[in-house]
């Protein structure tokens, strides 16, 4: 007679059960309050600017184009001046990552790549680039003073 016990049951202990469980109600509770209205939903930047009524202190319409050498085209479209070349190997990655995005976004839409973007500076601090064929708005505070200032530098 062998003494090894070959049982293979596996058992979860109720602990961790009744956490996931908790975990799942408190998901749904907290969805539901945001849904209902018992939560107010953060607002957008879009959102807070309308209600405060501000405006922008400058604006710039811009299109950006690729250059066969591998450099950028910034040109301003109301007036045509070239407002910004960046030749090949400058670093330039955040303009050229984030016109990927909305790159991409726009060929889903299909927009053209003669629609140009706006580009605002607010009285609140914000800078915002919009693609005027998509409406999409991105923040370009919120991704540091660095990349702020590599769109701000278009509006001088």
């Amino acid at each position: 007679m062998s003494l090894v016990n070959h049982s293979h049951e596996q058992t979860v202990p109720k602990g961790a059960i009744w956490f996931c469980a908790a975990v799942i109600g408190f998901t749904l509770i907290a969805a539901g309050a945001v849904r209902l209205g018992f939560v107010p939903v953060t607002a957008s930047p879009v959102a807070v600017r309308t209600a405060a009524h501000l405006k922008p202190t400058a604006t710039r319409t811009l299109s950006f184009a690729d250059e066969a050498g591998g450099g950028l085209l910034i040109t301003d479209v109301a007036t045509g001046a070239v407002a910004q070349e960046i030749k090949p190997g400058e670093p330039s990655g955040f303009i050229r990552g984030l016109l990927r995005g909305m790159g991409r976004e726009r060929r889903m839409k299909n927009v053209g790549k003669a629609v140009p973007y706006r580009l605002e500076s607010w009285s609140n601090g914000q800078l915002s680039l919009t693609d005027t064929g998509t409406g999409r708005s991105i923040e370009l505070s919120a991704f540091g003073p660095t990349n702020r200032e590599a769109f701000a530098v278009l509006l001088k």
